[in-house]
């Protein structure tokens, strides 16, 4: 209906009503002038910089700066605003799995024998028991882990991805000496890899779940040119099991070209790299994601076996035998053979939120849910929202999430919703390992290239978050660019904070680059002025 604010009847009635609500926005304005403090000029210029740059004439941005130590609000902008976190997602998942296990959890891999033993023959089957661990001893070198700025699981996705310098059948070869050292020589029956702890789960975006894992379930392709256009490319690749062949099908280009490079599985037990690459180019690492990730650490397990001086009877390669695990999950004390301890729990998280590892940030939910009870992936969900929810983030009305890693484009939260949760770990009892975890400015992890010459190097440690989407006809749009975590200032004080921006047309690998610098300089800005 209609207002037609000739009418006498009405005037009266509207001029106090905008009496009324300008007094009541006075009071307002007065409370939040006295609650918050000015901004100081730098950081709005900045901000003001940043945003009005043509790159951004349709982006959403927002924002929320807060003291750590008060909870006072410094700067924000929108903060109530839901907006797709991306990678963001990641402080969710990995403080909660923080929090149910606790930062100096261990994870224990053992291998049983189920038959008996005699003389130095097991007469039955050896049994390896997937416990989540995705490193198996691939990243541990004493109690922490090794990783790269940009790492082996985003091979063939982001260029300069590099080879951990760690042994991937590190995990298997330890348990086939345990299984020696026992006594056994021969194994008269077969090896079965247990990988019922949870059921493994493929429904979120970023590859198969399993609770076991060698070599992180990669197989690492390395490419190197040839000395001159023409010529065939050489392929090494790792780990060398019988589980599949590489077949290589790359060949050098010409100097300062492009290649393109592509890993497909082309029989049941080959690997075809195809495409071409340049003379004089660096190497190139891409990776295959192995399929059935049970029957590869079989044939990593039989191998290693052999390896370590225990004659296996059963065939190296071959599907995995569930039909041999016993019905139990649960295995008696008296059967184990060996065990493999993984470093700290916190040595994991470090690795997901200093790579960005997707994954394994989805594999984290996974053990949440089992430690609840549940052999279901996505019933961590619940466990996730219970413990943001504990922490002041509000996931029944401005925060859903819908994996651990940030990677479905439906999930939201608020810049607020952030910046609380991130607040409330700052105070929690695993509130230094978490730190730990984060990239630091211009000096580790997915922030090595963002801002490097700033003033605020070192002294931001924060998450990342990308998300973008290509149409069909090759146009790119920016649906998340984001940076979440903590500032140490000059002047001593600790400032939590969450920057998020979204809805960018992008033109060029530049763009995203220029992204990664403009979310990274409110912050950068702050912490020169506080």
């Amino acid at each position: 209906m209609g207002l037609n604010v000739r009418d006498n009847r009405i005037r009266p009635l509207l001029a106090l009503t905008v009496a009324a609500t300008a007094a009541t926005g006075a009071l307002l304005a007065g409370s939040a002038q006295a609650q918050t403090p000015a901004v100081p000029p730098s950081v709005t210029a900045e901000a003001e910089r940043v945003t009005s740059q043509d790159l951004y004439r349709h982006a959403t941005w927002t924002w929320s700066f807060v003291d750590q130590d008060t909870g006072e609000r410094l700067y924000e902008r929108s903060p109530e605003t839901m907006i797709e976190p991306g990678s963001l997602n990641k402080n969710y998942s990995s403080s909660t799995v923080l929090r149910t296990l606790g930062p100096n959890y261990r994870f224990r891999t053992p291998v049983h024998r189920i038959g008996s033993v005699s003389g130095s023959t097991l007469k039955g089957n050896l049994v390896l028991v997937g416990k989540g661990d995705y490193s198996f001893g691939l990243r541990e070198k004493g109690s922490e882990f090794l990783w790269t700025n940009v790492d082996h699981s985003e091979a063939g996705k982001v260029p300069g991805a590099e080879l951990v310098d760690g042994d991937p059948l590190a995990g298997v070869n330890g348990l086939a000496r345990a299984v020696r050292g026992t006594g056994i020589r021969r194994v008269d029956g077969d090896v079965v890899v247990d990988d019922r702890m949870f059921t493994p789960y493929d429904e979120w975006d970023d590859g198969l779940l399993t609770p076991i894992l060698v070599n992180e379930n990669f197989i690492d392709i390395v490419v190197k040119p040839g000395a001159r256009s023409g010529a065939a490319a050489s392929v090494r690749w790792r780990p060398g099991t019988a589980a599949y062949r590489i077949a290589n099908r790359v060949r050098t280009s010409a100097r300062g070209g492009s290649g393109s490079i592509s890993v497909e599985q082309t029989g049941p037990r080959t690997v075809t790299v195809s495409g071409t690459i340049p003379a004089g180019a660096r190497d190139v690492l891409n990776a295959f994601e192995v399929p059935d990730p049970a029957a590869f650490a079989r044939t990593a397990f039989i191998e290693a076996l052999r390896r370590a001086g225990v004659t296996v009877t059963a065939s190296t390669v071959g599907e995995n035998p569930r039909n041999l695990l016993p019905r139990s999950r649960s295995y008696p004390a008296s059967t184990k053979l060996g065990e493999h301890v993984s470093g700290p729990l916190s040595e994991f998280v470090k690795v997901i939120m200093k790579t960005s590892y997707n994954r394994s940030a989805d594999l984290m939910v996974c053990l949440t849910a089992v430690a609840s009870g549940s052999r279901s992936c996505p019933a961590g969900l619940r466990t996730v929202e219970r413990s943001i929810r504990s922490f002041g983030a509000n996931p029944g009305a401005s925060t859903f999430v819908f994996d651990g890693a940030g990677s479905n484009d439906v999930t939201r939260t608020t810049a607020r919703d952030m910046t609380t949760l991130m607040r409330s770990v700052s105070r929690s009892s695993f509130a230094t390992p978490f730190k730990n975890t984060l990239p630091i400015l211009g000096v580790d992890g997915s922030l090595v290239t963002v801002l490097p010459d700033s003033p605020a190097k070192g002294k931001i440690f924060a998450k990342t978050g990308t998300r973008a989407r290509t149409t069909p006809t090759g146009r790119i749009v920016g649906l998340a660019k984001a940076l979440s975590g903590y500032i140490e200032t000059g002047s001593g004080r600790r400032i939590v904070f969450s920057v998020f921006q979204s809805g960018t047309a992008v033109t060029s690998i530049d763009d995203i680059i220029a992204q990664s610098q403009d979310v990274a300089r409110i912050p950068a800005a702050v912490q020169q002025a506080y």
